[in-house]
């Protein structure tokens, strides 16, 4: 479940200028910001200091905040950055799970994946599939999840109907995503 909502910087009285912006003075910022919210607003993401770093592929960094009256930052990472898609990201029903995705990079590889966050556990993980771009998540069972292909991207494999178990993934702690590029072109962890 994808729940961008327009006004959430403002209404959850966010300072953008507290976050994490390497190399601000270097890249031009110009697609501005997106507020994200869970549907019961204990969550608000934002997908901030969005940049065009390839034609079309706009990414941006993410920071997650709880408490919408007075709100406390729970993640901001340095080197993590998603995609600014209509379906960037998504919740699972409990609004436990942060489905993202992420660009991950190393030399001239670049990737898609998904990454899934659990806040509540403080872990991560990543569904290993080079371009998750054309997919959806859908949750069939609190631990069970399929990816719905939207779109047909021909130069690579489909994954869709493909089922994810959570409870099988590799779930790495959350001061690792700092090497999230590093960690996602170790072939030993994800799917």
């Amino acid at each position: 479940m994808n729940l961008y909502k327009d006004k959430m910087i403002e209404e959850w009285k966010i300072d953008l200028d507290k976050l994490i912006h390497p190399n601000k003075e270097f890249v031009n910022y110009d697609f501005g910001n997106r507020g994200f919210e869970t549907k019961n607003s204990n969550l608000g993401l934002i997908l901030y200091d969005i940049a065009e770093i390839r034609m079309g592929w706009e990414v941006g960094r993410l920071a997650i905040f709880e408490n919408k009256v007075k709100p406390k930052l729970i993640f901001n990472s340095k080197n993590l950055l998603c995609f600014n898609t209509s379906d960037t990201i998504q919740f699972n029903e409990k609004e436990n799970l942060i489905f993202l995705k992420a660009f991950i990079s190393s030399g001239n590889k670049i990737e898609i994946p998904f990454l899934i966050l659990n806040l509540k556990y403080e872990i991560f993980s990543i569904i290993k599939i080079i371009n998750s771009l054309p997919y959806r998540i859908e949750e069939t069972t609190s631990n069970l999840f399929k990816l719905i292909e939207k779109y047909k991207d021909n130069r690579f494999e489909s994954y869709n109907g493909k089922t994810i178990d959570i409870s099988k993934l590799n779930w790495l702690p959350m001061n690792n995503i700092e090497e999230i590029n590093k960690i996602h072109f170790d072939k030993t962890n994800g799917v």
